[in-house]
C-alpha cells in the first residue's frame, strides 16, 4: 500500500462511559480532530480523514448514549465529505464490530461486576464467521482507507464486524456445523 507524503488521520473511540461522556468522547473528538487538521491538508493538498464509528451507529449495542454519538460520526463523516471533497481530503468511517480489544474485554468485566451475563459464545454467534474480529484486521481496514488503494473512496462507512448485520445479529447457521 502507498502511505507515502500522506496526511491521514484515525479519530478516537472510547466506551464504558455515561451518556454525556460517551457523546463528548466519541463524538465531539472526533469532530475537533477533524476540525483542527483541515487546514493542514488542505496546505498538503489533500488527505484521508478516518473516523472511528462502530456497528452501534446502526444497531443498538451498547448505551443509547453510545449509539447516538457513533452514529453522529457516520453523519459527520458524510457532511465532511461532501464539504472536503473539492480539496481532495477523503473522509470515511471505520465501524468495527466485536472485536477482542482492552475496551471491549473492560465492558464485559463491568457487565458481569453488575450482574448481567457475559457469554463470549454470544458474541460469537453475531458473526458469520463464528469468532471475534482482532484489532489488526481493524488496523488493515483503516490502512486501506489511508492508502492509496482506496483513492475513490469518500463518504462511506466501512463496516467491519463479520458479517453480524446481514443476520439481523444471530448467526443461525454457527451450532449447525455448516
Amino acid at each position: 500500500m502507498r502511505l507515502a507524503n500522506k496526511i491521514a488521520i484515525i479519530t478516537g473511540a472510547a466506551g464504558g462511559m455515561g451518556k454525556a461522556a460517551a457523546v463528548a468522547v466519541n463524538l465531539k473528538g472526533p469532530w475537533l480532530m477533524t476540525k483542527h487538521i483541515i487546514p493542514l491538508m488542505i496546505q498538503a493538498g489533500g488527505g484521508s480523514i478516518i473516523n472511528t464509528a462502530s456497528i452501534g451507529a446502526f444497531v443498538a449495542v451498547a448505551t443509547a448514549g453510545y449509539s447516538a454519538a457513533k452514529a453522529g460520526v457516520v453523519a459527520m463523516t458524510r457532511a465532511a465529505a461532501v464539504e472536503l471533497g473539492r480539496h481532495k481530503i477523503r473522509v470515511n468511517a471505520l465501524c468495527p464490530g466485536a472485536a477482542m480489544t482492552p475496551m471491549a474485554k473492560q465492558i464485559r468485566q463491568e457487565m458481569k461486576a453488575k450482574g448481567i451475563p457475559v457469554d463470549p459464545k454470544t458474541v460469537e454467534r453475531m458473526s458469520l464467521l463464528g469468532r471475534f474480529g482482532q484489532p489488526e484486521e481493524m488496523a488493515q481496514m483503516a490502512l486501506f482507507l489511508a492508502s492509496d488503494e482506496s483513492s475513490f473512496a469518500t463518504g462511506a462507512s466501512f463496516i467491519n464486524h463479520g458479517g453480524w448485520s446481514a443476520t439481523g445479529g444471530v448467526n443461525v447457521y454457527v451450532d449447525s456445523g455448516r
